[in-house]
């Protein structure tokens, strides 16, 4: 079984495994090349690999725990001071995130309609265990739509 019923773009499913209720989905990045986040410099020399460990929306009654291999790039740009760079997944998850985009906009969603306390409660019972705490920040994080001049 290497198909999960949602899209991964850029990576090549590994494995699949179930432990304690959280299917962990383990993937490799596709990418070839990368850029330099300051120069722009796009590289293929790679300098090491690494992964990542954000958390996706529950599938099927269970938590999903993404186990993503992803490579750190030498800058060819003789010039830039950064010598290495990690590559980059903004489509999935933020700079340094912890949980992937999907699942921070449905976090989102529970927190404005139901706040805090009563969002953390309820999402218990949807295998997402983040605290009230989080679902706040992630409401002060949101920004606001442009409020139109009185005419």
């Amino acid at each position: 079984m290497n198909t999960i019923p949602f899209e991964l773009p850029g990576f090549r499913i590994q494995a699949i495994d179930v432990h304690d209720q959280t299917l962990v989905i383990r993937a490799q990045s596709i990418a070839t090349k990368s850029c330099c986040p300051d120069c722009g410099t796009p590289s293929s020399r790679v300098h090491s690999s690494y992964t990542r460990s954000p958390r996706d929306i529950p599938c099927n009654g269970r938590a999903v725990q993404l186990v993503l291999g992803v490579r750190r790039f030498r800058c060819l740009n003789a010039y830039c001071p950064r010598t290495t760079f990690a590559e980059r997944l903004p489509h999935l998850v933020p700079l340094r995130g912890q949980r992937t985009h999907r699942l921070t906009n449905v976090l989102r969603e529970i927190a404005f309609a139901l706040g805090g306390e009563a969002g953390q409660r309820i999402q218990v019972h949807l295998r997402m265990n983040w605290s009230a705490d989080t679902l706040l920040r992630i409401t002060r994080a949101t920004p606001l739509d442009a409020v139109r001049a009185p005419t």
